[in-house]
């Protein structure tokens, strides 16, 4: 009856979702990036509470077998709960909305520019290897359609959007007010859960995800929070906002107890203090510079203190693990030359790693998962197959860097620097873990973003304010206002 009722209310309301896309397209952009991570828990796991759940360590803890090998020796249904996971629904939605626009005019819009070109050409890899070499075709498109697709998909929404810095700042006052409330919930969750080892993962399934979000935020608040004081630009958040997010996230970050995680952040930020070191005054550098100095012997003191706990020092300092990822690493380097073109089928190394969970080498025995991101894209894609998702990362890489050099204002090279940042925090971790894999929502706004940038500041060639750009300007520098 259940299922019954869901199609029935499908019927209804696509059609409306549909239309209201059409008519309304970026406000309801604004308001799915809002509600997003408290909704997708609603629809994912109804009987639950969408704010908290138990944190991935937990889990993995109460229930580490089953959780190993239900991949395996689960179930292959797919329940209608999976069918209408409301990220992916919206955004095939705009898709559709996109495409239709394009059959009426006989030619696309919005042209794609080279990033999405790049998109097209992976995303038709990724279904036809779910398709053809996958051994659970309908698990294999779920992770290419909601790991993949459907952030791209985002990409190209926001970069047909955000076409002014109105909307930009609409977007990026979403986003923050979306992260305040991601950052309470983080701190109701350390209340709850005073252990010193215990992994923040908020209102998300797992702390990865926990951290995309949050790290996506963490920078856009920092550009806002830097061009308000570096000129007489008005912010866009109000003053405690900008404060509590970044003096907070860094702390949530730390509580994922995650090496990976931390390396990520702290290079995106570097990154980001390295290439903005130019636009900041000598009196914010002094500052920054003295209260480095007064929280390194802090922080020295602390982290002492925790690595007395043989708890923390079992967590952070564990070198176990790294001998059981280098094994799973070379039983995946095996694999890999069995088909290096094309790769073996996209999700099938999950299968491979189960199989041979046996294989030890000098008493340590190999992961149930590869733990190397792009590790898993060339042995189930193949060459082919990482060299388009690099393809689509360089792209993205040169328009922030293009943004960087080529801003008008300081405010456009602080957005570049942004993009680079973001891309660095969300790309390290990947090489420890499988979070380009993840059927995660928080993958949309790091996508977001990107096309944000993108939009405003490459737009198609026909636009008025192009044609009267000059050599060297974006069209930020030309539409708005310094």
């Amino acid at each position: 009856m259940m299922t019954e009722l869901l199609i029935v209310c499908l019927l209804i309301w696509v059609p409306v979702l549909l239309y209201q896309i059409g008519q309304r397209g970026f406000v309801i952009l604004l308001i799915w990036l809002f509600v997003a991570p408290i909704a997708s828990n609603l629809v994912e796991r109804p009987s639950s509470n969408p704010f908290l759940q138990i944190s991935a360590a937990e889990e993995e803890d109460s229930k580490p077998k089953r959780r190993r090998d239900a991949y395996i020796t689960g179930e292959t249904t797919v329940r209608m709960r999976e069918l209408l996971e409301p990220n992916r629904l919206i955004f095939g939605a705009y898709l559709l909305v996109f495409l239709l626009a394009a059959l009426k005019m006989k030619k696309l819009p919005v042209p794609l520019d080279r990033t999405e070109k790049w998109m097209a050409f992976f995303s038709v890899l990724l279904v036809a290897s779910a398709l053809l070499q996958s051994r659970r075709t309908a698990f294999g498109l779920r992770v290419a359609t909601d790991a993949f697709i459907v952030p791209f998909v985002a990409y190209m929404v926001a970069r047909r959007f955000v076409t002014t810095e109105d909307r930009l700042g609409k977007l990026m006052k979403v986003m923050g007010y979306m992260g305040s409330y991601v950052v309470l919930i983080c701190f109701i969750e350390r209340m709850i859960h005073p252990g010193i080892i215990y992994r923040l993962s908020g209102p998300f399934d797992k702390r990865g995800a926990l951290f995309i979000v949050i790290m996506v935020v963490f920078f856009a608040v920092f550009i806002d929070w830097v061009s308000s004081n570096s000129t007489d630009r008005k912010r866009v958040l109000p003053y405690a906002i900008q404060i509590g997010v970044l003096a907070l996230v860094p702390v949530i970050v730390l509580f994922t107890w995650t090496r990976g995680i931390w390396l990520g952040f702290l290079l995106g930020i570097w990154s980001f203090a390295f290439l903005g070191r130019s636009m900041v005054m000598w009196r914010p550098k002094l500052l920054i510079f003295g209260l480095a100095l007064l929280l390194l012997p802090v922080t020295v003191l602390g982290v002492q203190e925790f690595l007395g706990a043989e708890e923390v020092y079992s967590r952070v300092a564990n070198t176990r693990t790294i001998y059981s990822r280098f094994e799973t690493y070379r039983v995946m380097t095996g694999e890999m030359f069995r088909n290096p073109m094309f790769g073996i089928g996209l999700n099938n190394i999950r299968d491979v790693l189960f199989e041979k969970r046996h294989m030890m080498s000098s008493g340590i025995r190999s992961y149930y998962v590869s733990h190397n991101s792009y590790l898993s894209l060339l042995v189930e894609l193949g060459v082919v197959g990482i060299v388009g998702y690099l393809g689509i990362m360089a792209t993205i890489f040169r328009t922030g860097l293009q943004v960087f050099r080529m801003g008008k204002h300081a405010r456009d090279r602080w957005r570049g620097i942004a993009v680079i940042a973001i891309m660095l925090a969300y790309l390290v971790p990947a090489a420890f873990d499988t979070t380009l894999y993840q059927t995660w929502v928080p993958h949309v706004y790091v996508f977001v973003y990107f096309g944000a940038i993108a939009g405003l500041y490459f737009p198609k060639p026909s636009t008025k304010a192009t044609e009267s750009m000059k050599p060297g300007e974006t069209r930020a520098s030309v539409v708005a206002t310094p």
